[in-house]
């Protein structure tokens, strides 16, 4: 078989290859379409896993720069931790160490239906549990 006839069949296949990945169900594109599209989110999944790993970076840089006696008490004030029921980021387990941690004077509220983003994600459920903190404490 020529050299070109194999290249031929290999982009072939690529192309069907680039085609099946395509997520969009029921989706239709015709020729290069597909391949921008994957190629559009292959450089987005790169720019999203650089920003992450540089936030771990400085994240690591400042949590060895920083003992932790000097912010894990909190003082003596009671805290409010509002948690995201569906936080990828920050699990919910780790607020819920965290309030064992502190004891009685934390409050831990865990909104559902919220992420990381749980602000923009649902902003009255946020503003309605630091009300009501507030009007307890």
């Amino acid at each position: 078989m020529g050299c070109g006839i194999r290249r031929a069949q290999q982009g072939r296949r690529r192309r069907a290859d680039l085609r099946d990945r395509c997520t969009h169900p029921g989706a239709r594109l015709r020729g290069g379409r597909h391949a921008r599209i994957l190629r559009s989110r292959k450089r987005s999944e790169r720019l999203v896993h650089r920003l992450v790993r540089g936030r771990g970076v400085l994240e690591s840089a400042a949590s060895r720069a920083t003992p932790a006696e000097t912010y894990a008490g909190g003082g003596t004030a009671p805290l409010l931790i509002v948690q995201g029921g569906q936080d990828f980021i920050a699990p919910p387990e780790k607020s819920e160490t965290l309030a064992r941690e502190l004891g009685d004077r934390a409050t831990r509220v865990v909104i559902d239906r919220a992420g990381h983003a749980l602000i923009p994600e649902q902003p009255a459920a946020v503003a309605t549990a630091t009300v009501a903190f507030l009007r307890k404490h």
